[in-house]
């Protein structure tokens, strides 16, 4: 019953937006001239917004908000005299030949995000907005930026100010993406399991990261906890190897508070049901300590808080946290810089920012936890991250594709044989993790992962310093050979000639140190880092 109302409502409602397309001020029947124009003008369709209103005046001030950053949709919402006000000036995308010829000129050069000046039309005065091509396609809820294809439609309800009139939504948002869903409602619940569904069935998807679970709990209390604990349930019946990885931050729910461990645990403890959840300790430290690095020789490093950050608290298993040193989130165009910017904010491929780059991934592949590597780090992307296509923060495959940038090439080819190394010792999968070793004065950090009872040990080295160590004594579990497994200085114009490394291994045959019954001097190479695992 409800999909027939909804079938009818948008059929009526389609037929009333055709209708005031058509008697809109702004378009003129096509004629030979305005197609020609057109086509002359090297496009043929834009997204537009407009704000019409009675006077010039009128339309002086607006122009002056709109420059002062004032919001397009939102002005023409509340004082456009042009039907399309009520869907807060959206237009949607317009063939420039329907166009009246002076709208025509006032779009000529105007590109997207940009506003025309004032129009003299028939019955008032214009002021148009060219969008993003992105923008046509987003904005769930009663956001200024929804088109007829976004969820909010799919009841068709209007717009009278209050957004719990939408079949989906309700009127909680916590400015990280729109409104909230109505998880009180069972249908809609059983929506989005559905989507969830679909994927596996369809694409046989291995996992799903779920953006801000905590604001949809914040925003939903009760039915948002319910909500995760049956999606959870649900993909684990249909797909029990599925991973469900929630980001999840406790700060953020002090109207529902609940716990990383909360959100880990089963369903049948009480928990959420996720899997794992971003964890940002090990980010932080390390971000702060490579961006530390970049003062200078005299700058303080703590590397302490590394130490303490390479298990994730609080977790009964590493793997139940997901730590990274970039994503999405900090990395933003606006936001923090990328690692290799970080290194180097002069030159983002300098031996400073290529060493100190590999230092930090080379700390989230030897650490606890299931790594995740964020769009480009594998291979030293620099730009910050940009969610528009047009946009020229877009990720630099050529370089890489065609050998031309070397740098970049021998990154990727550092990260590929990490994840191997990674892969190839079961204990840097491993839970247990000692840092025996911190030295904030010397900029080094060893620390010991192993698997219990299997003699598997590893021990992993790393240094900020900008001079390499020579005859540097560090404690080794068990006397005898360590086999060097990894260097990362070998990879710094691979096949590196001059490296700084440990002849394949070293003998700990020397006295205890840092706890341990054997030590041995070893070399570490400038801003990089070296494993030993036993022969």
């Amino acid at each position: 019953m409800e999909s027939q109302v909804a079938k009818s409502t948008i059929s009526d409602l389609h037929r009333r937006w055709l209708m005031l397309a058509i008697v809109s001020i702004l378009f003129l029947s096509f004629n030979s001239s305005t197609i020609s124009s057109a086509q002359s003008s090297g496009r043929d369709e834009v997204l537009l917004r407009v704000i019409v209103v009675n006077t010039e005046n009128e339309a002086k001030q607006i122009l002056e908000e709109l420059k002062s950053g004032k919001e397009f949709g939102t002005i023409a919402k509340n004082k456009s005299i042009d039907p399309s006000a009520e869907d807060f000036g959206y237009l949607g995308k317009v063939d420039l030949a329907t166009l009246r010829p002076e709208l025509r000129e006032a779009l000529h050069g105007v590109g997207p995000d940009q506003i025309t000046n004032i129009v003299k039309v028939p019955g008032g005065y214009a002021i148009l907005k060219v969008l993003a091509a992105s923008e046509g396609a987003v904005g769930q809820g009663m956001g200024a930026n929804r088109d007829d294809n976004c969820i909010y439609y799919w009841d068709r309800a209007r717009n009278v100010g209050n957004n719990n009139d939408s079949l989906y939504f309700t009127d909680q948002d916590r400015g990280t993406g729109g409104l909230s869903f109505a998880l009180w409602k069972n249908d809609v619940c059983q929506f989005l399991i559905n989507n969830a569904l679909y994927y596996i069935d369809e694409f046989h998807v291995d996992g799903f990261r779920y953006d801000e679970i905590s604001d949809l709990i914040s925003m939903n209390c009760d039915s948002g906890w319910t909500f995760c604990c049956n999606l959870t349930s649900t993909l684990r019946y249909v797909k029990p190897r599925l991973l469900q990885n929630a980001e999840f931050w406790p700060d953020e729910v002090g109207n529902y508070p609940k716990s990383w461990p909360s959100i880990v645990a089963p369903n049948a403890n009480g928990g959420a049901g996720f899997d794992v959840v971003q964890h940002d300790g090990l980010r932080s430290a390390v971000r702060n300590a490579v961006q530390a690095a970049s003062y200078g020789l005299s700058a303080s490093i703590n590397f302490d808080a590394i130490a303490e950050t390479l298990y994730p608290h609080g977790f009964a298993h590493a793997w139940q946290a997901v730590p990274c040193v970039e994503n999405h989130d900090v990395v933003k165009v606006g936001t923090e810089q990328r690692i290799p910017a970080l290194a180097d904010g002069s030159n983002h491929e300098s031996w400073y920012a290529r060493s100190r780059s590999r230092f930090a991934t080379g700390l989230l592949l030897t650490a606890p936890g299931i790594p995740q590597i964020f769009m480009g780090q594998e291979f030293l992307e620099d730009k910050q991250w940009s969610w528009d296509p047009t946009s020229s923060n877009l990720i630099w495959w050529a370089g890489l594709n065609t050998g031309t940038d070397t740098a970049r090439v021998n990154h990727l080819r550092f990260t590929q044989d990490l994840i191997r190394l990674r892969w190839n010792y079961p204990a840097l999968r491993g839970d247990n993790v000692n840092p025996f070793h911190v030295h904030d004065l010397n900029r080094v950090i060893a620390f010991q992962r192993w698997l219990e009872g299997s003699g598997q040990d590893v021990i992993v080295v790393a240094t900020l310093a900008e001079d390499t160590w020579y005859n540097y004594g560090i404690g080794f579990p068990f006397a005898g050979r360590w086999r060097e497994v990894f260097n990362s200085d070998v990879y710094d114009n691979w096949v590196n000639p001059i490296v700084a490394g440990n002849s394949g291994g070293v003998q700990a045959s020397g006295p205890p140190l840092h706890g341990f019954q054997a030590s041995a001097n070893i070399v570490i190479p400038a801003n990089g880092f070296v494993v030993f695992a036993r022969t």
